[in-house]
């Protein structure tokens, strides 16, 4: 099939072509909006992203923050880290973060200051490494799109990451990963998107505080 100037057959690809298109909607997340914000950070080769999705019946994805080397710089460019971490001091402010969560990947240093400022339990790092959890996000968005109980904003960058994602099988289930390790297809914005509908599917199964017991008194 062709897409975006490429040619990639189905079996590479790990969404079914046309499915992302339907889960579009025109809206922006209101500033103020409830919202877990994704972060999939890197030093150089791949691109660093900055993913919301608000916290309601049917969550909306929205990409806040993209950064990949221009076409026109050398393998010298880094990510601009000050920007960076400005950007997302500016979502802190203008939205109420239910969570921060993180795939750190050299990042540390800079993650530790934010823990400083918002907080340790404001921060979750995403065991993006452990391939059964990693699995299971996979497994939630892919059904969240085929069933289109998620909405986007139709972010570009976001579905050209989406069809450079490739299904990986593996005996703890089906990963997404580049279609090599040197691949200049990016995935980051996919890999940010799947992190952030994981945690608000697992905040939206999250048993309830039980109610308190009535007091109860017992004859002796």
């Amino acid at each position: 099939r062709y897409f975006l100037n490429q040619w990639t057959s189905t079996a590479e690809r790990w969404l079914p072509a046309g499915v992302w298109e339907e889960c579009f909607e025109e809206k922006r997340i209101e500033k103020g909006s409830e919202i877990i914000l994704a972060f999939d950070g890197s030093y150089s080769r791949d691109s660093t992203a900055l993913v919301g999705i608000s916290v309601e019946e049917k969550p909306h994805i929205q990409v806040f923050g993209h950064w990949e080397r221009p076409l026109s710089e050398n393998n010298l460019w880094k990510v601009p880290r000050d920007e960076v971490l400005a950007r997302i001091q500016e979502i802190f402010n203008q939205y109420e973060i239910i969570e921060f969560v993180v795939d750190p990947m050299g990042w540390h240093n800079e993650l530790g200051e934010l823990e400083e400022i918002y907080g340790s339990d404001m921060i979750l790092y995403f065991e993006g490494n452990y391939r059964k959890k990693m699995a299971q996000a996979c497994s939630r968005f892919y059904s969240a799109v085929m069933d289109q109980d998620l909405s986007h904003d139709g972010d570009f960058n976001l579905f050209q990451h989406l069809i450079n994602c490739v299904p990986k099988e593996t005996p703890q289930g089906t990963l997404v990963t580049k279609i090599n390790k040197s691949s200049a297809r990016k995935i980051d914005l996919a890999i940010a998107s799947i992190m952030a509908f994981d945690r608000w599917s697992d905040l939206r199964n999250e048993d309830p505080d039980p109610e308190p017991k009535a007091p109860e008194f017992i004859s002796l």
